[in-house]
C-alpha cells in the first residue's frame, strides 16, 4: 500500500461519507479476499479519528456490517427472506436501543468482540484532537492506514487558503515520518444549481478548495 496523504472527497453532508469509510475501515482491518475466499490484502492496522460524527456512530456502522453478514451466513436459503430484510437496523442501534431484543442484543456483544478482537483497529474518542496529538499516535503505535473524518475539524486547523496549505504540509511530513497511509474525509461545497443537471466534480468544489489538490496524491 502507497503511503502519503490522500483525501477522499465523498460529496455533501448525508451523502454517506462515513458509512463508506468505515466499511473501508473493517475491510482494511480484516484483511480484503476475492469472490473465491482467498485473502488478496493482508490485515492492515487502522487508525479512525472521528470528528464529525463522533466514534460511537463508527462503532455503530461497523457494528452492523457485520451482524448483517453473519446473519446472512446463517440464513436457511429456502427460509424466502429477501437478504435485504435480514440484520439490525443502524436507526435502531443508534435511536431505538430500548427495543431492541436478547436475541439482537447477543448478535451486538458478538459484534463488538469481533470488532476489537485484536489490536487492528483503534477509533479515538477525542473530539479536541490536535495534529500534535495525531502525530504521537502514529509515531508510537504503527498504524498502516490513518482516516481522518473531518480533518478540518482538527481543533489546531484554522480555515484560512494559506494555513490550511501549511497544516496540510505538515499532515503530509506526518504521514511520510510515520510511514502512514493518511486518508482524509472531505466535504464538497454544496450546489448552488437546484433544479440543474449534476455536473461532473472539479477540484473547485472542494469546500476550502487551495492546497489540498496541491498537497494530495489523490483526489
Amino acid at each position: 500500500m502507497e503511503r502519503g496523504l490522500k483525501i477522499s472527497l465523498c460529496g455533501c453532508s448525508g451523502m454517506g461519507k462515513t458509512t463508506t469509510m468505515a466499511n473501508i475501515a473493517l475491510n482494511l482491518k480484516r484483511g480484503i479476499r476475492n469472490k473465491k475466499g482467498e485473502l488478496v490484502c493482508e490485515p492492515k492496522k487502522v487508525l479512525i479519528v472521528p470528528l464529525e460524527t463522533g466514534h460511537i456512530s463508527y462503532i455503530d456502522i461497523m457494528v452492523s456490517i457485520l451482524i448483517k453478514e453473519k446473519m446472512e451466513e446463517e440464513m436457511d436459503e429456502n427460509s424466502g427472506v429477501p437478504k435485504s430484510m435480514v440484520g439490525i437496523p443502524l436507526e435502531m442501534l443508534i435511536k431505538k436501543a430500548n427495543e431492541i431484543t436478547e436475541k439482537q442484543d447477543n448478535y451486538i456483544k458478538w459484534a463488538l468482540k469481533e470488532l476489537f478482537s485484536d489490536e487492528n483497529l483503534v477509533v479515538t474518542d477525542d473530539p479536541l484532537m490536535t495534529l500534535d496529538d495525531l502525530e504521537i499516535i502514529l509515531e508510537e503505535n504503527n498504524f498502516d492506514v490513518c482516516i481522518i473524518d473531518l480533518w478540518e475539524r482538527l481543533s489546531d486547523v484554522e480555515l484560512e487558503a494559506n494555513k490550511i496549505a501549511k497544516k496540510l504540509n505538515r499532515t503530509q511530513a506526518i504521514a511520510k515520518a510515520a510511514n502512514t497511509h493518511i486518508a482524509i474525509v472531505h466535504q464538497q461545497k454544496r450546489s448552488d444549481s437546484k433544479g440543474k443537471k449534476a455536473k461532473k466534480p472539479t477540484m473547485d468544489m472542494l469546500k476550502n478548495s487551495g492546497g489540498y489538490e496541491e498537497i494530495a496524491d489523490l483526489i
